[in-house]
């Protein structure tokens, strides 16, 4: 549905922009002042007296024709199809509002209008006046017939477009882009709306056009400015028009449909100086707060990967305690900064939360900071550092044991059988792995009462590797009712499933290890991504050539269908095509080259058996095979080239994992432990480097 809905809204746009260059040779509105730089207003500024010309033209023949008077006479109702028409001003502002609402999944806010000097009929394709076309062109030419259409129409620096494409735009808005300040300062002296929101199509983010909801934005688009004039000069970095609008009343922090300000704009655009420049203004300051997401300008900066900006926040909001030559001690607040909440509770929208669900190499980047490394290494020095030895030392003794009652299970079925050493050794190994097991449990119901169960299977994605040993503890403790019915078959293939899971809580541990951490990182990705993948396409082949070699080999036993003798060829066609299953089971060995060809002879058509095996081997073997090796080796280049990132926020995870394992109280007095007792956290720098032990980088 989001495709087809991105679809419409490019084949939309281009329906538009057409109508408006197909009405440039039928429209009169065009005439005066053209797309491509010519027209009748043009023509006679470049003339003898020139400027009176052009005002005597605007002051008669367009005020006539075009701009709207006392006694005007009503539109009329019909309108030709593929225009921008309107039926009355009210009437255009309401359906507009429904439409956009519609089509793009916003909610359409208030955003009042003033009364347009141009007629609304008078317009061109998008709802554009000759005014607005001096700006969008913007030479000198261009504005000087801008200046004479203000002097003859001050009301005219209101006039915004209409159409539902650009709506809201406003010769204020054309003239930031432009970066003329001169022509800013022309629009505002003759009274335009320096609060005046653009919220036509244009300027909405491409994924909510395709129909994705504005709280999941990435806010990436071609022109999503944040609909204010002085949101428009925050996102090119315009300072001189941001401080002229702000002494003329623009407001920073006014919200867009989206509850962005210019904090989250400068973000967004990775403006540090911008957003330093509005937070320290001397007149009216930016102050943060949350969009319609629930993001800051700090959180936000996390989820897009703004490591320049994200530094920049976090050195304005610290506080200098002293500075000694180059050595330097600041403090910096942890409430929208660490994952622990102010009430112990774990905080999903702070920073660190979200640069760890970050998947770019800016988000990795922004964990080598001086204030997250130093954060996460207070924590692991807290409290993370001796739970992680622990909970090692734990799964170690787990594995060992479960090893034991594994290799001394006897090959009779009385498994209770307590007589001889072997016997008791594995009844104590057994027990021992029964205990492991509803400890780890207890540990686990622990954690979803303190979280809750929607936030604990959002943590779980940080360990995947734990959670399959925690379902494998589910599996061993199912085994305990089984071993006392006597149902021996269903306890080993439970075992059989249980016990390979359990042993995957060691690439949690390994995750870590600079040796071994990269390298479980690289399972990971190519597991989830190149096998994936490959699994998708493998499936279609081995589905529908497992149903060709299905048909040439079925019913071969009859004598009377295929009277060969019966072999050991024909045997061995029988057991391994006689179902689906085992056709594809033998799919699959082929494709590692382990068939038998003289087998080919004991189907219906053994020259089409050898034919499809020909372009089965073609296909599969050949061609996907060393294709899922070229992913995987380039999956393995990515990886090692930023080996060391990976590594840290590998460890970060870790932490995160951790942490989860105390309760609220803990976490809060833990939280006292790592920080100043005030909520902040003490940072001392050396220049640009943070003094701490380096033993952090190698703790494994």
């Amino acid at each position: 549905m989001g495709n087809i809905a991105g679809l419409f809204s490019r084949n939309k746009d281009y329906h538009t922009w057409k109508i408006q260059n197909r009405e440039t040779a039928s429209n009169a509105v065009y005439s005066y002042v053209n797309l491509d730089g010519t027209g009748i207003l043009l023509d006679l500024l470049r003339g003898e007296n020139g400027p009176k010309k052009v005002r005597d033209m605007i002051a008669k023949e367009i005020t006539s024709g075009y701009i709207t008077g006392q006694d005007e006479e009503q539109i009329e109702e019909q309108r030709e199809p593929g225009r921008f028409r309107v039926l009355s001003a009210a009437f255009q502002r309401s359906v507009s509002a429904v439409s956009l609402s519609r089509k793009l999944n916003v909610k359409v806010t208030a955003n009042q209008i003033k009364p347009q000097c141009w007629k609304e009929n008078k317009r061109g394709g998008v709802g554009e006046t000759s005014f607005h076309l001096c700006f969008l062109k913007g030479t000198p030419e261009h504005l000087e017939i801008a200046r004479i259409f203000l002097e003859v129409h001050p009301s005219m620096a209101n006039d915004v477009y209409l159409g539902d494409e650009y709506r809201g735009e406003g010769g204020l808005h054309l003239a930031i882009a432009k970066d003329n300040l001169e022509a800013v300062q022309l629009l505002v002296e003759n009274g335009a709306d320096v609060n005046q929101r653009a919220t036509g199509q244009f300027f909405q983010p491409e994924d909510v056009k395709q129909g994705k909801d504005r709280r999941q934005t990435n806010y990436e688009g071609y022109a999503y400015y944040g609909e204010y004039p002085l949101s428009f000069a925050a996102c090119f970095q315009h300072t001189d028009i941001y401080d002229y609008l702000i002494e003329h009343g623009a407001d920073p922090n006014n919200k867009d449909e989206f509850g962005n300000t210019v904090l989250h704009m400068a973000v967004i655009y990775n403006q540090p100086k911008v957003y330093r420049h509005a937070v320290k203004h001397p007149f009216t300051k930016a102050v943060e707060s949350k969009n319609e997401a629930g993001l800051t300008p700090l959180t936000l900066a996390s989820k897009l990967g703004r490591p320049e900006i994200f530094e920049e926040m976090l050195e304005i909001s610290s506080t200098r305690k002293w500075k000694y030559g180059n050595i330097s001690c600041s403090q910096y607040p942890l409430e929208a900064l660490d994952s622990i909440g102010p009430k112990g509770k774990t905080d999903w929208e702070s920073a660190l939360m979200t640069v760890l669900d970050g998947e770019t190499d800016e988000h990795a980047e922004m964990l080598e900071g001086p204030v997250l490394s130093q954060l996460l290494r207070e924590k692991w020095k807290t409290y993370a550092e001796k739970r992680f030895w622990v909970r090692m030392s734990i799964a170690v003794i787990h594995l060992l044991t479960i090893t034991v009652a594994v290799y001394t299970r006897p090959d009779h079925d009385d498994l209770l059988d307590r007589s001889g050493s072997t016997n008791v050794i594995r009844l104590i190994a057994e027990c021992i792995v029964g205990a492991m097991c509803v400890f780890n449990l207890v540990m686990e119901v622990k954690v979803v009462v303190g979280l809750g169960l929607r936030p604990y299977i959002k943590n779980c994605k940080y360990a995947p590797d734990n959670t399959i040993y925690t379902l494998s503890c589910v599996l061993i403790l199912i085994c305990i009712p089984l071993r006392f019915t006597r149902s021996l078959v269903d306890e080993e293939r439970l075992l059989i499933i249980a016990v390979p899971g359990t042993f995957c809580i060691l690439l949690f541990f390994a995750r870590g290890s600079t040796i071994t951490g990269p390298f479980v990182v690289m399972v990971y990705k190519m597991l989830t991504r190149d096998m994936f993948r490959f699994g998708i396409v493998y499936f279609f082949f081995c589905i529908g050539f497992g149903l060709g070699f299905s048909l040439l080999y079925r019913d071969i036993e009859d004598q009377s269908i295929n009277p060969t003798n019966f072999t050991d060829n024909k045997q061995f066609a029988i057991e391994r095509f006689s179902t689906w299953y085992e056709t594809i089971m033998t799919l699959f060995q082929m494709t590692f080259g382990e068939f038998q060809y003289e087998t080919f002879n004991e189907a219906r058509s053994p020259e089409i058996t050898k034919l499809i095996f020909t372009a089965f081997i073609t296909l599969v073997p050949i061609l996907l095979l060393n294709m899922l090796i070229a992913m995987m080796g380039n999956t393995y280049h990515k990886i090692r080239v930023k080996a060391e990132k990976e590594w840290r926020k590998q460890r970060a995870k870790i932490i995160i994992v951790l942490e989860r394992s105390f309760t609220r109280a803990q976490l809060l007095v833990k939280r006292d432990d790592y920080s100043d007792g005030c909520g902040s956290l003490v940072v001392i720098r050396s220049g640009k480097d943070t003094i701490e032990n380096e033993r952090w980088d190698t703790w494994l």
